[in-house]
């Protein structure tokens, strides 16, 4: 409640300042001739903005791609010599298993007789 607001005084709009060489055609006979522009050519001018706007967004989709595709291939080659190290890594982890769960599966082979071998 201490703080009040002053009145509010109206401050002049101000106008808009062009930059030089800027024009700015407002007059009737430019608008004039633009509605006559477009019932004359209008399928033309409809079909260029459909044109225009479709060769954007193919234009935008293959950049898109190619981004993706050029990504892909600089992962691979930046990652290739680490993939390479981990798959080496795994390796040697998984060579000696894989011996010892074979060692095993033969030593079991070895102890199982079947009754029918020691029968004939």
């Amino acid at each position: 409640m201490g703080t009040q607001r002053q009145s509010s005084e109206s401050t002049p709009v101000q106008p808009f300042h062009r930059a030089e060489g800027m024009q700015i055609e407002e007059d009737a006979y430019s608008v004039q001739e633009d509605t006559e522009k477009d019932e004359e050519g209008g399928f033309k001018n409809c079909c260029k903005a459909f044109m225009k706007a479709a060769f954007s967004h193919i234009g935008l989709c293959g950049m898109v791609c190619l981004y993706s595709v050029a990504g892909g291939f600089i992962f691979q080659h930046l990652e290739q010599t680490n993939e390479k190290q981990e798959c080496i890594k795994a390796m040697e982890k998984y060579v000696p298993m894989e011996n010892e769960t074979v060692n095993d599966l033969w030593t079991l082979a070895k102890a199982y007789v079947p009754q029918v071998v020691i029968a004939q």
